[in-house]
């Protein structure tokens, strides 16, 4: 039962859980030499099951508090926000070379300045230099995973969004 333990609501249900998982095995053909042989195997295979079911669970009940509106995403008015930084720090040593919009000019609208180009991937450049070309966006800047803001859903842990930004009013209005 301990085995299982951190993932079901008590003990009781562990019990519960390992006595069907005996009673099928059985059912199989399987005796108490053959389930002893594969008790590895088996715990593996339930923990497996068990976190999966666990996951698509408390997925479900997210969604629905989301769509009830009784959990919600947005920023608080009590001053307890996450506060934004005033500054990035950088191991790109001085002349690294920038990162530059389409057209080969300075980024204008990162709220931190410069952006060194080798401190992100090829995928997060295009996106830098995309959001520095689309007229709703009034400013971004990289969100450094595990530095700076995160989000918590149903998974345990957090979900570091790569950039944030700022959009300007009118693109709210054709949605």
């Amino acid at each position: 039962m301990r085995v299982i333990s951190d993932l079901v609501p008590n003990p009781f249900v562990a019990l519960c859980l390992v006595a069907e998982l005996i009673a099928g095995v059985e059912a199989r053909g399987f005796d108490a030499a053959k389930i002893g042989a594969a008790s590895g195997d088996i715990i593996d295979a339930l923990r497996l099951a068990l976190t999966k079911e666990r996951a698509e669970h408390a997925e479900t009940l997210f969604r629905a508090e989301v769509n009830s509106g009784r959990t919600q995403l947005r920023l608080r008015l009590d001053g307890q926000n996450w506060p934004m930084p005033t500054h990035l720090s950088s191991t790109e040593p001085n002349g690294s070379p920038h990162l530059t919009r389409a057209d080969g000019g300075a980024l204008q609208r990162s709220l931190f300045s410069p952006v060194f180009r080798n401190e992100l991937n090829g995928d997060e450049q295009n996106v830098a230099v995309h959001l520095e070309g689309d007229a709703t966006v009034k400013w971004w800047h990289r969100n450094v995973a595990k530095a700076n803001s995160g989000l918590q859903g149903w998974k345990r842990g957090r979900f570091y969004p790569d950039f944030g930004k700022r959009l300007s009013l009118r693109e709210f209005s054709d949605t």
